[in-house]
Formats: structure tokens, sequence, C-alpha cells
């Protein structure tokens, strides 16, 4: 029985010891990501906005999302409309105030698998001087092999919801809907190195 016992240990003691699987690294490629927003205006309309400028990390483990993550990093001045009149105002101190915060930053704490290729992120997002956690729902679009350059890829879409109010963006909010519709598409570029 000692003998059984001494072994089961010594088992787990060399199991421990082993290297544990590492999540996949990609970049996130901006060209190829979008982070789209709609805000209701005057409960009419639904009004469209995008961030043109992006950067940060995904980590994939298909096999374990525990280990998975994604950190992004957006220019708040890079907001865009497709109207430069109110874009300056979203620039402006009434809503995003680019200049005092200049970024926007989301951080994974935890990626659980919620279903066939889907996916429940929570993390921090730290939006005009504010930090909250926020929970999405994200979807694994695919993935595929660029072998004339030697890369991986993958692909997730994400919506959440953001009520600005709770970030300090309470202007308009009479004529513009606290609940702003957030749509984020990532296409993550793992390139080995040579």
């Amino acid at each position: 029985m000692k003998i059984v016992k001494w072994v089961s240990i010594a088992a787990l003691a060399v199991g421990s010891l082993s290297p544990l699987a590492v999540a996949e690294e990609y970049n996130i490629d901006a060209g190829h990501s979008s982070i789209v927003f709609k805000a209701k205006r005057q409960g009419v309309v639904n009004v469209y906005g995008r961030f043109n400028q992006l950067e940060g990390k995904v980590a994939f483990d298909p096999n374990n999302p525990a280990a998975s993550s994604i950190n992004v990093t957006i220019a708040a001045n890079s907001v865009d409309s497709n109207n430069e009149r109110r874009d300056n105002h979203l620039k402006s101190p009434d809503f995003f105030n680019a200049e005092q915060f200049t970024e926007i930053v989301f951080k994974s704490t935890s990626v659980k698998k919620s279903g066939s290729d889907r996916y429940t992120i929570e993390g921090e997002l730290s939006l005009h001087g504010v930090t909250k956690t926020i929970t999405a729902e994200a979807t694994f679009t695919g993935s595929g092999e660029n072998a004339r350059r030697g890369s991986k890829s993958v692909g997730f879409e994400t919506h959440f919801v953001v009520k600005r109010s709770e970030f300090g963006m309470n202007f308009m909010q009479d004529a513009l809907s606290d609940d702003i519709e957030v749509t984020f598409a990532v296409h993550g570029v793992h390139r080995p190195p040579r």
C-alpha cells in the first residue's frame, strides 16, 4: 500500500514539472479588424461610428480557453462617424475628451467557453478615466494559414453594450441613448520567428 502511495506521489511530482500548455499569441491586425459603435439619436435613428486606430494581442488556446486572453488599446482621437463636425464634438470634453484620455483600453481577466465556437470574456474596460468590469460574448469566426507568409490567423467577433453614463459621459442624455452598442471584429495574426 505504501509503495503504491509513493509511486502515485512521484507520478504527480513529475507531472507537475512538465511544461504547461501555452496559448498561441496573435497580434491584432488593425487593417482587418473593426470596432464599430451605435447610439440612438432622439429615439429616432441609429447613428454609427468607428475607431480607426487600435492595437493589441490575442492569446488563444481552443483546448484550454482559460489560458486565452485579449488586450486591446484604442486611440480615442481616431473616432470616426463620417462627419468631421460631429467627430470634433465626440473628441471634445463633452464626450471622449480625447486630449486628456488618449486611450481606451480593454484587458481580459477571464475567458470561458460558453457554447460551440462561443466564449464569454470578462475584463476591465478603461474609458474616459474610469475603469469598470464588463462581460462580452465572442464568437470564433475562423482560422487559417498563409503559406506564402508563413503566418496563421484567427478571427473573433464580439458584441456588448456600454452604458456611457457609468464612465462619466453624461452629455446629451436627453437626446442620445445612454446604451452604446459595440461590435468588435478581431483579426489576429501569428508569425513564427525566423
